[in-house]
């Protein structure tokens, strides 16, 4: 065919001819090539696209331990994930994006990618006896024995800095185990000693290790109105240059103005620390939400009442179903 090509366009100059032939097999050559490489390129944008995004979340003191056990509650309930890890749900969404925060292990349990940082072992205690204490790893509880006693430099330079190398051993062993690791979120509080203190020396050492991730924290700032200790201020603002210069993102969370939500649009007559932490959690969901389900609908958080009072009445649909199901029709690309 190519032959009798030639012989027409050139009248039977073989030298033509065999130049011309050339030139076809070397056009199909790169035509070949181009078609190979835009199939592999197609592939390794399904592979990206495909690819999870894990992150690493921890929780350090007492505070950012309760706050994140209430996270891992309610994203949990999200997920149809129940206390022992195994999935139960109704919906193929709730596992897409699910390694994004939990590791599958054997026999189909799912296990957050959580470490539980705090100086004395009683708050450990408290999260294992919790509704979903037996989810978590038992290797990522790292604890000690004296506690902090609400001193930033204890947590930061003394007790803290003895216990930092054993949690960035557990953090290394969840990053080592992530397809694609995005970053890191901390939950703590800046008026404890072990919140603020070794909260700020994990951040300051993750950042060191891991400089091109993403670090995200969720920060209890103290309250005049609402305070355990006199020190507290001097911990927030020990605190405060350490998150200007270490994280991407931090989330202030004042106490006064969660015990106002409580109290004035909720209507709880005695809010208690653990309605300022479901809300907080609450507002985690929310956030997380375009992290943990694929085509979000909805970007804002939507933090909805989860007591029933006189008046009120529990809105017991998942983030899941707020984002994907009707009316809520607003595609963000």
């Amino acid at each position: 065919m190519q032959e009798g090509y030639g012989k027409l366009c050139y009248g039977g100059d073989e030298e033509k001819e065999r130049e011309l032939i050339h030139a076809m097999e070397e056009t199909k050559t790169i035509e070949y090539k181009m078609a190979v490489e835009v199939v592999e390129k197609k592939a390794l944008q399904e592979k990206q696209k495909n690819k999870m995004r894990e992150i690493v979340h921890i929780q350090a003191g007492q505070c950012g331990n309760q706050i994140g056990a209430k996270f891992w509650e309610i994203i949990s309930d999200e997920h149809g994930i129940d206390p022992t890890g195994t999935y139960h749900g109704d919906s193929d969404l709730q596992l897409e994006r699910i390694n994004v925060y939990y590791n599958e292990a054997s026999g189909g349990k799912y296990v957050p990618r959580a470490i539980l940082v705090d100086l004395e072992p009683g708050t450990m205690d408290s999260v294992r006896s919790g509704p979903f204490g037996q989810i978590f790893r038992p290797d990522n509880f790292v604890f000690g024995q004296s506690g902090a006693g609400n001193n930033w430099a204890k947590g930061h330079y003394t007790e803290g800095a003895e216990l930092v190398d054993s949690v960035l051993d557990v953090v290394r062993k969840e990053a080592e185990s992530c397809d694609c690791l995005q970053g890191f979120q901390l939950t703590h509080s800046l008026g404890g000693g072990t919140g603020s203190g070794m909260g700020t020396l994990l951040i300051s050492k993750i950042r060191e290790e891991y400089p091109d991730r993403i670090m995200n924290t969720y920060s209890v700032v103290p309250s005049p109105k609402i305070s355990d200790t006199v020190v507290e201020p001097y911990n927030a603002t020990l605190s405060v240059h350490q998150l200007v210069e270490n994280t991407d993102e931090t989330y202030c969370i004042d106490n006064e103005a969660l015990y106002d939500i409580c109290f004035r649009t909720l209507k709880l007559t005695t809010p208690t620390y653990g309605d300022l932490n479901h809300l907080v959690s609450l507002t985690m969901s929310g956030v997380t939400t375009c992290l943990r389900f694929p085509a979000v609908r909805v970007r804002v958080a939507r933090a909805t009442p989860w007591c029933e009072t006189a008046g009120q009445k529990k809105d017991n649909r998942f983030i899941y179903e707020l984002n994907f199901g009707p009316p809520e029709q607003m595609e963000f690309s």
